[in-house]
């Protein structure tokens, strides 16, 4: 196979994988609205009613928030390193750069 028939075969194989991570983003998306939403109506209960409990809880769940989107970005930046991989492969002319390109590829693979 030449480096463009390889090329063209990752695009395709990253673009089911970019597609099929768009669930998980909404669900993430959607995660954080809602823990954002149940954070923020906790803290005004809390201030509203005078009680401790449901600001702690309020200021909690506002302070979980860094997990989603951590996961948010994480899928994002690995969308964005598949996508710039197939114009590695047509780049790759050596062989010492085709065995590093197929050792970030792995890496890549391994991740999803």
């Amino acid at each position: 196979m030449t480096n463009e028939q390889i090329a063209e075969w990752v695009t395709q194989r990253i673009d089911q994988s970019i597609r099929e991570n768009l669930p998980r983003e909404i669900l993430i998306t959607v995660i954080l609205v809602v823990e954002v939403g149940a954070g923020i109506f906790l803290l005004i209960y809390g201030i509203r009613a005078g009680g401790w409990v449901p600001f702690a809880a309020g200021s909690a769940c506002q302070l979980a928030i860094g997990w989603p989107i951590a996961k948010l970005l994480a899928i994002r930046r690995d969308n964005l390193h598949l996508k710039i991989l197939p114009s590695l492969i047509r780049m790759a002319d050596k062989k010492d750069q085709k065995e590093l390109l197929y050792k970030l590829a792995e890496k890549l693979m391994a991740k999803l």
